[in-house]
């Protein structure tokens, strides 16, 4: 059978007049074109449309840009640091990266879950885009910091990719869809320090080309989302809220907890040991009231928001999914430490051969 010649319309679905879906638990109605069926309703060629196969390319080459916006610095900063002049922070180059992505995954998904996603997606793209244009031409290690500042933002609407294609696949093929997309990633997160190495050795821009592969990368990603990412917008989610209602009844007060809460936590054990010894007030202040603070947040969202919560705290008694996220917490933190780590041991040990460094 040919596809459809209304498909991609038939995905980007606009309606002036739809017939309405209640959703209790949020006191608000959504549009049933908003509501995914099952595998059987999917208009022919659904899997052949060029909106379906642009997003995820597009979830692609963004998962892609995630790594390479991180893991390439990551991987040369001692060389970076001595191209650009020698500055005592340059472990912020990639500390801030884990800071700020930490920080904002939480608000990508809880407003993008409110407010709809295509714009959470292209524009994160977009400033991740900018902040490799950043770093690409960045002159000293503070606006290098600052690159990966807007890289990190990105990074969380990048690593976001399970969101978007578990709402475009059948629920029983999920787990096949994300991790396919995952893996699109593997050459980059996998051979990343050699390519970097490589960067360093092969090009007159050395180092710098770690950004411009990423601009390549990010530059095409952004143009993807633009065109063929069209999920249900904001009226088709919300019928009986306008924008403004939804961000008036928004968990501010729980966003300004979590957020000091975990910058003081993570500031505090990223200078354990490094700027300050473990034992200063510094380092015992912060991580302490850090660690204040997200209990704080904790009580305050059981007790104190009825709706719109952060973070729904009834999703932790869930078992399976408190252990899954018990392990990706466990798992993230020995992967993203050891990508500061190890390269610098090793380029310690092999300082004479910059691609056995990579290797």
């Amino acid at each position: 059978m040919a596809p459809d010649q209304s498909l991609d319309k038939k995905l980007e679905v606009v309606s002036n007049n739809p017939q309405r879906h209640n959703i209790q638990d949020y006191e608000d109605e959504v549009a049933p074109e908003a509501i995914g069926g099952t595998n059987e309703a999917l208009p022919p060629g659904y899997y052949r449309s060029p909106n379906f196969i642009g997003t995820v390319a597009a979830l692609c080459l963004g998962n892609c840009s995630c790594y390479l916006g991180w893991v390439l610095p990551a991987n040369t900063l001692a060389l970076i640091n001595a191209d650009i002049a020698p500055d005592p922070n340059i472990s912020w180059v990639a500390l801030v990266w884990t800071l700020v992505t930490s920080v904002s995954f939480i608000l990508v998904g809880r407003l993008s879950d409110l407010l709809g996603r295509r714009w959470f997606f292209v524009g994160g793209n977009f400033i991740g885009l900018i902040g490799t244009v950043v770093g690409a031409t960045a002159k000293s290690v503070p606006q290098l910091i600052g690159a990966n500042c807007l890289t990190g933002i990105a990074a969380a609407v990048q690593l976001s990719f399970a969101v978007v294609i578990s709402e475009l696949v059948p629920n029983k093929w999920r787990g096949y869809a994300i991790g396919a997309l995952f893996s699109s990633s593997f050459p980059f997160a996998a051979f990343v320090p050699v390519i970097a190495q490589s960067f360093i050795l092969n090009t007159s821009a050395g180092w710098r080309w770690s950004y411009y592969l990423n601009i390549i990368v990010a530059g095409i990603a952004v143009v993807l989302f633009y065109l063929f990412y069209h999920p249900p917008t904001y009226n088709m989610l919300h019928t009986r809220h306008s924008k403004k209602d939804i961000l008036k009844m928004f968990d501010l007060g729980g966003l300004l907890l979590f957020t000091a809460g975990l910058v003081l936590f993570l500031i505090g054990l990223n200078w354990g040991g490094v700027s300050y010894p473990w034992k200063s007030g510094r380092v015992i202040g912060t991580i302490v009231g850090g660690a204040v603070l997200l209990g704080i947040f904790v009580f305050f969202e059981l007790y104190v928001v009825k709706q719109y919560q952060l973070i729904p705290m009834y999703l932790f008694r869930n078992r399976p999914f408190f252990g899954t996220i018990l392990t990706a917490a466990i798992g993230s933190c020995v992967y993203y430490s050891l990508n500061v780590l190890w390269p610098v041991q090793i380029s310690v040990l092999y300082e004479t051969d910059v691609m056995q460094v990579g290797w």
